[in-house]
């Protein structure tokens, strides 16, 4: 009969058409509710990535936002650094930092090496030597000018030979004092100087910090995420933080089904995925202590020196 609203059931019973593909939109439309508030409730705890400042302290070469190193370890790495950019220009700056919040170690150090300038805006001969100390990594980020001299693998091997097992024990001081000397060594070969007899490596060095020291600083108070949202924009990046988060899960979910067909002796069809590889190389150094630093009463700051990502991480 024209203008029906039912079906008719093999049993002769009357079924409501379209009620199920109501339930099922009914059912979406919940589902992104409930995450859309999810995800607002996931950005509301998160704050912003905070990044060192340019030109917050006068010891450019040594930057401890994390406390872990001595004092001494402080004035050999930035004596060392005023010495080897004195000679060839190039510049070297080590940096501990506790976390790099939601940033991946290498896109943070990418960004805070630019941010910071290293190296001069001609050669492009900067490298940033930076540990995260709440999870010991270790990155190298290398100049555009100087990946010739230490291209990735070699980065690689220098963060092997140097940083990894004392930044794996905490031995911060040793790590970066070491990972710094053998660093600038090639630098100076490249550039053609002699190495300087006061740039050696350290077996032993004492760890820890007994109070304030120069090379401490502190990192921007960070800001929440949503510091600057209206609530427009909240549901709007809730829910694509949501949408972010279910394209993620969909290929777990193929995985599951093909391995229950696979199992549940199913009719073969199923699903393959492919995965993407992500490699990262470089790092190098190795140095020794002293007392209090010979250009205390000058001022240091990058050159302008650029960076694309060379460099390893460990």
């Amino acid at each position: 009969m024209a203008g029906s609203s039912s079906n008719v059931s093999g049993n002769g019973e009357a079924q409501p058409s379209g009620s199920s593909g109501l339930t099922k939109i009914l059912a979406t439309l919940g589902i992104c509710l409930l995450g859309t508030f999810a995800g607002m409730a996931l950005r509301e705890n998160m704050t912003e990535t905070v990044y060192p400042e340019p030109g917050a302290s006068k010891y450019f070469y040594i930057q401890d936002y994390s406390g872990v190193f001595s004092e001494a370890a402080e004035k050999y790495i930035f004596d060392e650094a005023v010495k080897l950019n004195r000679d060839t220009t190039a510049q070297i700056v080590v940096m501990a930092v506790p976390n790099t919040s939601t940033e991946p170690l290498e896109s943070y150090s990418l960004k805070t090496a630019n941010r910071l300038g290293i190296g001069s805006k001609e050669k492009n001969n900067g490298i940033l030597i930076l540990f995260t100390t709440d999870e010991p990594h270790v990155r190298m980020e290398v100049g555009k000018g100087l990946e010739g001299a230490i291209p990735d693998a070699m980065a690689g091997r220098i963060l092997d030979d140097y940083a990894v097992a004392d930044k794996n024990s905490r031995h911060w001081n040793r790590a970066a004092m070491n990972t710094f000397t053998a660093t600038a060594e090639i630098v100076y070969r490249e550039s053609g100087k002699e190495v300087p007899a006061s740039l050696k490596q350290v077996k032993e060095v004492p760890e820890g910090q007994e109070g304030h020291t120069f090379g401490d600083m502190k990192l921007p108070e960070a800001r929440p995420l949503t510091a600057d949202e209206d609530l427009g924009t909240r549901v709007s990046n809730g829910f694509f933080s949501f949408l972010g988060l279910a394209i993620l899960l969909i290929p777990f979910y193929l995985a599951f089904r093909f391995l229950k067909s696979l199992f549940s002796g199913g009719d073969g069809s199923g699903y393959t995925g492919s995965g993407g590889s992500y490699s990262r190389s470089r790092s190098y150094g190795r140095s020794s202590g002293s007392h209090r630093s010979s250009s205390s009463g000058s001022s240091h700051r990058g050159g302008g020196g650029g960076f694309r990502g060379g460099g390893a991480s460990r």
